[in-house]
């Protein structure tokens, strides 16, 4: 268990339901605990995520789920879900003493959260944003929370909100401690991360840019992560083809792949930004369309206009002969802007992310605002 002081307060996280939201969680909780606050956890009842809090011996209680309403009968039985929900928080802010809950976003986290701003004597609230707007479920929530966490600074000057605060996003602390993963070569190393809602694009991606341009082979070790599925085919690919690689499953600690990479050509998900960013990696980001997914090309975008990394618009912008040709050039000169990206990486500062927010909630439940 993690160094700990005398309870000061309590705080409810809240809106764990994905590895992005359980990554941040888990490390703005170790920061709260060190701090002297305690952090319950809210989960879904069998959450995979549950054993991961309780072997660090936090506590967790339970929150439901509530699905999408088609028809009428399901949007009253919701209600009436909803608002038991909201009357077994009122009962636990009372047992527990509980002075804040803490959002990562999701349906989850709504019954905690009404009952948060409902309570005569308010519990306060804080919303943490992960990605480049405001998650939808906290829109009603932003003029009613005590702070929001932003993760740039560009979205506080565009939102223009009072009780804005820019921490960046948390990173958790394995990432940061771990050690480089070691490579017998004295190639440069490409690291290429998938995205378990596409795997196949990326995985075309690769045997394209290996098939057309000879360099790569010549002057890259390739990092390959993929899907459980596709490790051995793709690992068969390289060895057939004599080429300098590794291909494995999705990683639980991208840290050692990513402290060994050079460069890193990635979907933008809110953890694996964090984590590139906190480790002041050049990173070439290549976003789903916003059908599938809304907030990657916004993060891209943030960060390729703030200089802190390279954009590859999606599928749906141009043709992949064009988008190849620019990602090559870009494989074939990062260097030179190696030194002028890492400036504004470090600017960001996400290592530090998760340890601004614990010393802000800190402050504010001692009233200091």
């Amino acid at each position: 268990m993690e160094n700990q002081i005398t309870t000061k307060a309590i705080v409810l996280l809240t809106g764990v339901n994905s590895r992005e939201r359980y990554k941040a969680a888990i490390s703005v909780a170790g920061d709260l605990r060190f701090r002297g606050i305690t952090p319950i956890i809210a989960l879904p009842k069998n959450s995979i995520y549950e054993r991961f809090f309780t072997e660090r011996g936090y506590e967790v209680v339970p929150t439901p789920v509530f699905p999408e309403s088609k028809g009428l009968l399901l949007k009253i039985a919701k209600a009436l879900k909803m608002g038991q929900s909201i009357q077994d928080f009122f009962k636990l802010f009372e047992i527990k003493s509980i002075s804040g809950v803490f959002s990562f976003g999701g349906n989850i986290s709504l019954p905690a959260l009404e009952a948060a701003v409902r309570l005569p004597k308010k519990v306060k609230v804080f919303l943490v944003e992960q990605n480049a707007d405001i998650a939808k479920v906290h829109e009603e929530f932003v003029s009613k929370a005590t702070r929001i966490y932003l993760p740039f600074q560009e979205m506080e000057a565009k939102l223009n909100l009072p009780n804005s605060f820019v921490s960046g996003i948390p990173v958790e602390r394995e990432v940061l401690r771990s050690e480089p993963m070691e490579f017998t070569t004295t190639k440069k190393k490409l690291l290429v991360l998938g995205c378990r809602k596409d795997t196949k694009e990326f995985n075309d991606m690769v045997f394209y840019l290996l098939d057309n341009y000879s360099e790569i082979k010549r002057d890259f070790y390739i990092i390959q992560e993929t899907g459980e599925r596709d490790v051995a085919s793709i690992s068969r690919y390289y060895e057939k083809q004599k080429i300098d690689a590794t291909c494995e499953m999705f990683y639980d600690n991208r840290g050692p792949c990513l402290k060994a990479a050079d460069i890193v050509i990635s979907r933008p998900n809110s953890d694996v930004i964090a984590e590139i960013t906190a480790l002041k990696k050049q990173a070439i980001y290549i976003p789903l369309p916003q059908s599938k997914d809304y907030f990657q090309k916004l993060n891209a975008l943030q960060l390729a206009k703030s200089g802190a990394a390279y954009l590859i618009e999606d599928r749906t912008t141009g043709t992949p002969a064009k988008r190849y040709k620019k990602l090559m050039q870009i494989l074939s000169s990062y260097t030179r802007q190696e030194d002028v990206m890492k400036d504004k990486l470090a600017e960001m500062d996400f290592e530090n992310s998760s340890k601004r927010i614990a010393g802000d909630i800190e402050f504010l439940l001692q009233g200091k605002h």
